[in-house]
């Protein structure tokens, strides 16, 4: 760390590794929710609704691993299961509606702070 680092709050900083696997385990835990729920019996899937849960577990493992692409995935995902959630209201429409909010402050979040740090950088 510079001394930089040390003046600026933690807030205003580059994502981590701590913050991004921290966020990288919120992104995946509603697929590992479903995948506990398969693996017990008591959840049916779709052949297509396990591809996009390996598709949302693979971006997961690539906001961890900090790459910025991924952040921009997951704003795209926050939007998609909030749009969803809105548009076809169903008996988890406010679980949509709380993952789809919280994927897009995860993804804006990472968005802001990557840039910041490339901005000081250069």
């Amino acid at each position: 760390m510079t001394t930089v680092d040390h003046v600026r709050p933690v807030s205003v900083r580059r994502p981590r590794g701590g913050w991004r696997w921290t966020a990288a385990g919120t992104v995946a835990f509603p697929v590992l929710w479903a995948l506990s729920a398969l693996l017990v019996g008591s959840l049916g899937m779709h052949p297509v609704w396990g591809a996009v849960h390996v598709a949302v577990l693979g971006l997961a493992v690539c906001v961890g691993l900090g790459h910025r692409w991924a952040y921009t995935g997951v704003v795209v995902l926050g939007s998609a299961v909030f749009v969803d959630s809105v548009t076809n209201p169903g008996m988890l429409a406010a679980a949509g509606w709380v993952f789809g909010t919280l994927y897009l402050a995860i993804g804006v979040a990472l968005l802001l702070a990557s840039r910041r740090g490339a901005s000081a950088r250069s």
